[in-house]
Parts: structure tokens; sequence; C-alpha cells
């Protein structure tokens, strides 16, 4: 790879960005921005093409990744590029990252911190991975999500492009801050959980510490003065997809144990634990009857298994399950005809 057509950082920015949106669910919804900003300059389709090379030439490279990589700096601009390209392999076991840090960057365990760098994590359908940053914060990406990221000397600030991530924050001065969708997510020493639907909804759940969770008045939120604001206490969530901003609410269905792969499951419809099965596989979980839906289904189940979770709820409520290659996976009433 050519290391001298490497675009700058604003650009490595906006294509990466690009490359994950490209990918995911609202692909088509984005798709005449993205191409209205492929065109707009030469540089911009140079930009997205060196992203595409490298993910293209990751898939060629063989590495062991560590369970729980770290970003950090290294000296050659060189490297940079072979081990982003190495890195992107980590999609193969659960994950790939772009890292286009200034200084230029890899993945180590080393401890010294990065004062300041960019990042595009992402993973596909059925991956769920966690990262580790190296101001000790950690991050857990849900199926199908990417979660861009720029630490500088003053702040430590992420985007969640899509998806679901978890986001554990190590202490430290600089405030570390969240965006999504219109919103943004100020972390207080905590561990929080933010979603992003694809219609643009966003759900933020706290586990521990506090968060100020803010809406902008009008554009960007620049100061307090300028947001509405509403602080979370453990245990509490607040949703919202306009400019309104709701009080927070108590968590009443409680999601703690994605990042494992499981689902505590108290009354809820079969329809609801297979739409969210469903997510983390190309196998797709279907009631044969709709009627079906309306079923109750409480415990803890694997929903990153769709056979093992089919055969499952068969067993609870009698039902026949159908594996139909590995399209898809049928549930329905009676017993296989003979």
């Amino acid at each position: 790879m050519r290391t001298d057509c490497m675009p700058d950082d604003a650009l490595s920015d906006e294509a990466a960005l690009w490359f994950a949106r490209m990918r995911g669910p609202d692909a088509e919804t984005e798709r005449p921005a993205f191409e209205a900003w492929l065109t707009e300059r030469a540089a911009h389709r140079e930009a997205y093409n060196w992203i595409a090379e490298v993910f293209s030439l990751g898939r060629l490279v063989e590495i062991e990744p560590d369970p729980l990589p770290t970003v950090q700096p290294v000296p050659s601009r060189l490297l940079q590029a072979a081990l982003v390209a190495a890195l992107v392999l980590l999609m193969g076991v659960g994950g790939w990252a772009v890292l286009m840090h200034r200084p230029d960057s890899a993945v180590s365990m080393a401890s010294q911190p990065v004062m300041s760098g960019r990042g595009l994590i992402i993973t596909k359908v059925g991956q769920i991975r966690a990262v580790r940053l190296a101001d000790g914060s950690r991050i857990t990406l849900d199926t199908d999500s990417a979660v861009s990221f720029t630490y500088r000397r003053d702040i430590r600030r992420l985007e969640l492009v899509r998806g679901r991530a978890r986001f554990d924050v190590a202490h430290e001065g600089r405030p570390f801050v969240v965006a999504a969708g219109r919103g943004t997510v100020t972390a207080h020493g905590t561990v929080f959980d933010v979603g992003l639907a694809p219609g643009g909804a966003v759900t933020v759940r706290l586990l521990r510490g506090s968060v100020d969770v803010a809406l902008p008045v009008s554009g960007i939120v620049r100061s307090s003065a300028s947001a509405t604001t509403r602080r979370l206490t453990p245990g509490q969530q607040v949703a919202f997809s306009t400019s309104i901003l709701p009080p927070a609410q108590a968590v009443v269905t409680p999601d703690d144990r994605w990042p494992e792969g499981v689902l505590d499951c108290d009354g809820m419809a079969l329809a609801d634990l297979v739409a969210r099965a469903n997510r983390y596989t190309r196998t797709q979980i279907v009631l044969a009857d709709p009627d079906l839906g309306r079923l109750k289904v409480s415990g803890a189940f694997r929903i990153d298994a769709p056979q093992l979770l089919a055969e499952r709820v068969a067993t609870v409520f009698g039902l026949h399950a159908d594996a139909e290659g590995d399209a898809r996976i049928v549930l329905e009433r009676g017993s296989p005809a003979e």
C-alpha cells in the first residue's frame, strides 16, 4: 500500500464514517448524501478508495489479535498502513477497526496513554466485541455497530454511528462525550449503554455512575446554556428521537447482559424475542403462525445461536423447529411431517 496517498485527518474521518454508514441498515437512505459527498471533490473519492483498499488488504493478512486490544501510537507511518490493514482482519474474529491516528496507531497491550488520535471500530452482524482504548476506557460494540472516536489533549469525543455500545469510562481529567443522533452523553466515571435505531431514535441507559444527556436547543450543543440536559442515575434511561428530551425514567426491562450474548426475559412476547435474536444472525427465525408471537417467554436466552434458541423455544411451548438450510428456521405447531 502506498502511504504517500493516505488522506489527511479530516478526510480520513469523513471517509471512514461514510464507509461504515454505507454498510449499515440506513445505507439506502444515506446513499444520496454519500454520492453527493463522493462527487463533490476528487479528494473525497481518493480518501474513500483508500479506506476501501485498507479493508480489502486486511482480509489477506493473518494475525492473532489480542482478545481485548488497546489502541496505542507507533512512530512509523508505513507501519500504520500495515497495521491498519491487519487490524481490519479482526472482523473475522469479532470486529474490525480502521484507525487513523495522528500520531500513527497500532494495536498493543502497552499502558502508555494516547493523548490524541482518531479511530473507527466496527462489528459485523452476529459479532459482539470489546475494545480497550489507551486511557483505560472500554467500549463493547453490539452486533452490526460502529463507533468513531477522537482523542485530543482537552477532550475524549466519540460518536455512535450505528447500533449499540456500552461505554465503561476511565477516570481522568478530560471530558468523555459520546454523540448519538441529535444528542450527546457526557460521562462522569460511568458505565452506560447507548443505542441508535435505524430511524434515528436514541436510548441511553445508565448502569453505574452518572451521565448528562443533552439535546441542543438549535444546532450543535455548545454549552449547557444552549441545551436541554437530563442527569441520569443508575437504573434510569432516557429515549429521544426529536428535539424534545423527555424526563428520565426507570428501566423497566433491563438488558444488562447483552455483551455476553444473553437476553433476560420476564414475560416477553415471543415475537419480541425472535426480533431481537434475528439481529444477530443471517439465519432468521420465522413464526409460521403470527399468534405464536403472543406467547410469553421468561428466562435467560442466548440470542446469538439461532438453532439453539429455536430448539429451546420449541421445547418450552411444544413447537417444532424446521431448519430450511442456512436461511431460516421455522417455528410451527405440531410435529414434523412424516
